[in-house]
């Protein structure tokens, strides 16, 4: 196998990112995170002389621009930002219009990040309530999710630091500062490594065929359509995050014209209702409060924020729920996912499970496709995102250098592992428990990467062409 796995092929790792900092920054960047992690300073040189390599070859791919527009400028303005920043400053405008601060570029002030222009401070509404901590968690993992896309370095919220490459909740606790704003407890900082992203995910969820998923990655389908075994019969598919949803974006999964925000009282909590050109009308319930995204008669786009996840109405523990209306009538209901597919927006969970509705008109989970050879998963899986038989063909022809679509192929080298030769193999974790030894979680894992950092399998497929020796 000639792949070296995503987290060392992206640059991403310890040892990478270090390379990285020292390459943008030269020493001085490189101390300034020893000085805010509290190692040595020593440790982190040899980092940056193990990946110098491996961050070089991260940088030659990047530059992609992603589908924001420029920031108001009443919340912040881009002169002197590096394009990492600056793209992530749209990025913040786009997906959250609550954020009304985004500081940018000042002078020097002893740790070189602002007065760089590769760090922004995204200022929280709110910070000392649950709703403010939970709106800064949100945009924290954001930039970890996208890390690729955003060129994120590091990121510090509440009084902790996280740096690329580690995983999600490994915040390491920094030393009291003296006040909220020093401790960074009213504003996620963020800084990037200014100009190695690529822009992927961080503006646009919109799918291929039009349609776009109506919660981020890392969701999982908890009920179906008329689930087996439920009474009464459940009128809608219900999505969640591992551990507790709450805050959680959700996204209109189609265009179409805000019919309702707010409750309704009938159940459902706060919600939102889209209508759609076809006729059909998309419900998204239990959301946390009145959606301060959308109003009544405004119109949406595929992938535009809407709300978030929440537990009002007869809710018990916080999640979306999806309901498909006919005409906007309750009593018009029908399973959304068959509507969802055909719209480019089918439902294939961080498991690669999806829902599907027997003879009986019953739903149940089952795997997005049944268990088979790797490659017919992955062309099942590709499908429901709306990828063609252009991109199945280069997705075969990557995994076939990478790992011969074997799921316990392991590089001896870098220690990648899987069908889609992830590193760490842990990282495939966040597709499902059984990563190690399930093609179908790998493939789903692998995908989600792709669509992230490349935006298509022809798209990586090209990049890993170009590559010698060859990686992803």
């Amino acid at each position: 196998m000639t792949g070296r796995g995503e987290e060392g092929r992206a640059g991403r790792a310890t040892s990478a990112g270090a390379a990285l900092l020292w390459k943008v920054g030269g020493p001085t960047a490189v101390g300034v995170v020893a000085l805010i992690l509290g190692v040595s300073l020593a440790v982190v040189v040899v980092g940056a002389i193990a990946g110098a390599v491996a961050g070089a070859q991260a940088r030659a791919g990047a530059g992609q621009a992603a589908g924001c527009g420029p920031a108001p400028a009443s919340v912040g303005s881009e002169a002197g930002l590096t394009a990492d920043s600056a793209r992530a400053m749209r990025a913040v405008a786009a997906r959250w219009p609550q954020i009304t601060s985004i500081g940018g570029l000042r002078p020097p002030d002893g740790y070189n990040e602002h007065s760089s222009g590769r760090a922004i401070d995204i200022m929280i509404p709110g910070w000392a309530s649950a709703s403010g901590a939970a709106l800064g968690d949100e945009i924290a993992r954001f930039f970890q999710d996208n890390a690729a896309g955003a060129g994120t370095a590091w990121i510090i919220w509440r009084q902790r630091i996280w740096t690329a490459g580690s995983p999600p909740d490994a915040w390491q606790p920094m030393a009291d500062r003296g006040s909220p704003t020093a401790n960074h407890m009213d504003h996620v900082h963020l800084n990037t490594y200014g100009t190695v992203g690529t822009g992927a995910g961080l503006c646009d969820q919109t799918a291929a065929g039009g349609g776009a998923q109506p919660m981020g990655p890392g969701y999982h389908i908890t009920s179906c359509w008329h689930d087996a075994g439920r009474e009464p019969p459940h009128q809608g598919i219900d999505l969640a995050m591992p551990g507790d949803s709450t805050g959680a974006a959700i996204y209109a999964v189609a265009a179409g014209r805000v019919a309702w925000s707010g409750d309704a009282a009938d159940g459902y909590g706060f919600s939102v209702r889209i209508d759609h050109p076809d006729g059909w009308t998309t419900l998204y319930g239990h959301q946390m409060e009145k959606s301060p995204y959308v109003e009544a008669g405004g119109q949406v786009t595929a992938g535009q924020r809407i709300g978030s996840v929440g537990n009002t109405g007869d809710s018990q523990g916080a999640h979306l729920h999806l309901s498909l209306l006919r005409g906007g009538s309750y009593s018009g209901q029908a399973d959304p996912g068959p509507w969802l597919a055909q719209h480019g927006a089918a439902l294939v969970d961080a498991g690669g499970q999806t829902c599907q509705t027997g003879a009986d008109g019953r739903g149940r989970k089952a795997a997005a496709p049944p268990a088979g050879d790797p490659r017919q998963i992955a062309a099942a899986q590709a499908a429901a995102r709306g990828w063609g038989s252009d991109q199945t063909d280069c997705l075969t022809r990557l995994w076939d250098g990478e790992s011969g679509w074997r799921w316990d192929a392991e590089n001896p080298y870098s220690g990648a592992y899987g069908i889609p030769q992830a590193l760490p193999p842990s990282k495939m974790a966040e597709a499902g428990p059984d990563w190690r030894t399930n093609p179908a979680t790998q493939i789903a894992w692998g995908l989600g990467y792709i669509a992230g950092r490349y935006g298509t399998p022809c798209q990586a497929w090209s990049f890993w062409q170009a590559q010698s020796p060859h990686w992803y």
